[in-house]
């Protein structure tokens, strides 16, 4: 994002995303919820074509600012009141679909969105993460058209794609070795602090940018 405009990195990024999700969901498709992932998607999809639509069009440091208070205002309400956080059901996880598809497609990511949906829907951690593999994996699907008919990705940058593709599926294999040496605890601690820190950067990098 340093040497390229935003929205281009995002969607180089895609096809790195979508290898390392593939490989995740290869080494975890045990623990898939397929009906989760059947009402998110219902939203997802459409979701993600607005969203990279829009890439470009709404201004990045909008959304940045919004996904960081999100996440931090999620993590303390998780941390110190936590019987407050409400239950995700069926509608509800169409409707934290659509919110997911929509952030993926403007700023390259939705996995903290759906993360705090799938917690809320009181998934373990390996079906966590195979799950939002699962999902991450149809909205890349339908995001890298999009991004090649408005010119965002070109045959030339085809060695760089691979070259971050390669990298990605090595760490989803690093992943699943450390996934599973880790109780539900030390999970739930990392996967909040993971969380906190994505929401810190959104915001940390939008005064930056300033």
């Amino acid at each position: 994002a340093l040497v390229v405009p935003a929205d281009v990195a995002v969607a180089l990024a895609t096809p790195a995303m979508l290898v390392n999700n593939l490989g995740k969901l290869v080494l975890l498709r045990g623990s898939l919820d397929r009906r989760f992932l059947r009402r998110t998607m219902l939203g997802a999809v459409p979701g993600a074509v607005a969203g990279s639509l829009l890439l470009g069009v709404v201004p990045e440091g909008v959304v940045r600012r919004a996904i960081g208070l999100f996440l931090l205002g999620y993590v303390a309400v998780s941390v110190f009141a936590s019987a407050y956080l409400p239950r995700v059901g069926r509608l509800g996880a169409v409707g934290w679909g659509a919110i997911t598809g929509f952030v993926s497609g403007l700023v390259g990511a939705g996995g903290p969105t759906s993360a705090a949906a799938m917690r809320g829907y009181g998934l373990d951690r390996e079906a966590l993460v195979a799950t939002g593999a699962a999902i991450s994996v149809g909205l890349q699907l339908v995001k890298l058209p999009v991004f090649a008919a408005i010119g965002l990705i070109h045959i030339a940058d085809l060695p760089l794609l691979l070259a971050l593709g390669a990298t990605a599926l090595c760490a989803a294999y690093a992943g699943r070795a450390l996934l599973r040496r880790m109780n539900a605890a030390t999970f739930e601690r990392i996967l909040l602090a993971a969380l906190s820190g994505l929401g810190i950067l959104m915001l940390w990098g939008t005064r930056a940018r300033a």
